[in-house]
Parts: C-alpha cells; sequence; structure tokens
C-alpha cells in the first residue's frame, strides 16, 4: 500500500511535513530555499527560518527512511531533500561570513 493521497498526493510533503498532501510536482515548487539576496536569511521577507528549513529537512529524512512512500513519491520527496540541504548549507555560509565581519580581525589588540 503506498502512502499517497488523492490523485497522487504527498501527504506531509509540505513544508514542516504538515498539511495537505501534495503532487511530486508541487513538492519541488514549494519554499524553493532563501530568496535573492538571503543566503543568511531567516528575517521576514527572506523566506522561511533555517530551523523550519531543517524541520522540513529531518521531516523528509524520517519519511525516507521508513520507507512507506511509492518510487516516485520517494524521488520527488529526495530532490525537496537535495534542495533543503543546499539552502540551509548557504545560510549556515552566510551566516559564518556574518561573524566573520563582526569578529575582531587581530586578537592581539
Amino acid at each position: 500500500m503506498s502512502d499517497t493521497g488523492p490523485e497522487g498526493t504527498v501527504p506531509g510533503a509540505a513544508s514542516g511535513g504538515g498539511g495537505a498532501g501534495l503532487s511530486p510536482q508541487e513538492v519541488l515548487r514549494t519554499s524553493r530555499g532563501p530568496q535573492a539576496g538571503g543566503a543568511a536569511g531567516g528575517a521576514a521577507g527572506e523566506g522561511p527560518s533555517f530551523e523550519e528549513l531543517q524541520k522540513e529537512l529531518e521531516n523528509i529524512v524520517a519519511r525516507l527512511e521508513r520507507g512507506d512512500v511509492t518510487v516516485d513519491d520517494a524521488i520527488a520527496l529526495f530532490r525537496r531533500g537535495e534542495e533543503l540541504y543546499k539552502a540551509c548549507a548557504e545560510r549556515l555560509q552566510g551566516a559564518e561570513l556574518r561573524i566573520e565581519e563582526i569578529s575582531p580581525s587581530n586578537p592581539e589588540a
């Protein structure tokens, strides 16, 4: 038995693993990661926070590890997971750059 909802939707594939089911194509179109110029984001108008992206990624990993999704849904979830991983990595890199900017460059001072 598959874990798809009506008309081939993927229940829980939306942000955070809750809400209405989405088709595999909709999974790929939702929350595409940080907006332009929002690599370290999380502020209003910059899309979901790092924590929200991480939680969605954790939910996807859990679903894939359970193995209770169809092959097509697993592929869509895997692709979405890749997008989330890249978005999280970009946010972390942006945060590192911001920390370097505000940290003293000369520790001898």
